[in-house]
């Protein structure tokens, strides 16, 4: 089956609405979107979705062994996705969200195994608003501004950075 991507370019600054729905549509029907971060592009789809996670790992021909980074929109919904958040953890999300650091967890038990590659932990990092795009915004705010939240996957996305060319 050949798929034919659509194309949409999201001004960051002033974010279009029916792009941003397109967005979070593919996003809801386990698509894959890619979206640019600090340097490179992303690769990002429902983390709640093993078929849609599997999407991912065949665009890129990512080995199964590799699980994805999970890009939440706040530090709430790493909650929702670890089995635990030690303290540790909170004071480098207190220190370091949003930024690039990447925090590691043990998986909450039911989360797709192949986002997790196998091995029960989950890496999880909160970019801000800027590299997360305005898909990540709350379904209860008429502004098309990006705010931090994200109607699908839970609040979580599946990411990967694409370097194949």
């Amino acid at each position: 089956m050949k798929i034919t991507p659509k194309i949409g370019a999201i001004d960051p600054l002033h974010p279009q609405a029916d792009l941003i729905d397109t967005a979070v549509r593919i996003l809801e029907s386990g698509g894959v979107i890619a979206f640019p971060t600090g340097s490179l592009y992303g690769l990002g789809t429902d983390a709640l979705n093993a078929d849609a996670v599997d999407r991912v790992f065949a665009i890129k021909m990512r080995s199964a062994d590799k699980p994805l980074l999970i890009l939440v929109p706040d530090r709430k919904v790493v909650f929702d996705l670890a089995a635990e958040v030690p303290p540790a953890a909170k004071r480098l999300m207190d220190r370091f969200w949003p930024g690039q650091v990447t925090i590691v967890f043990k998986a909450l038990p039911g989360l797709p195994a192949n986002l997790t590659a196998g091995t029960g932990k989950i890496g999880s990092g909160c970019p801000g608003t800027r590299s997360q795009g305005p898909w990540f915004r709350h379904s209860a705010d008429p502004s098309p501004a990006p705010v931090p939240t994200c109607p699908v996957g839970g609040g979580a996305i599946a990411s990967t950075n694409w370097t194949k060319c």
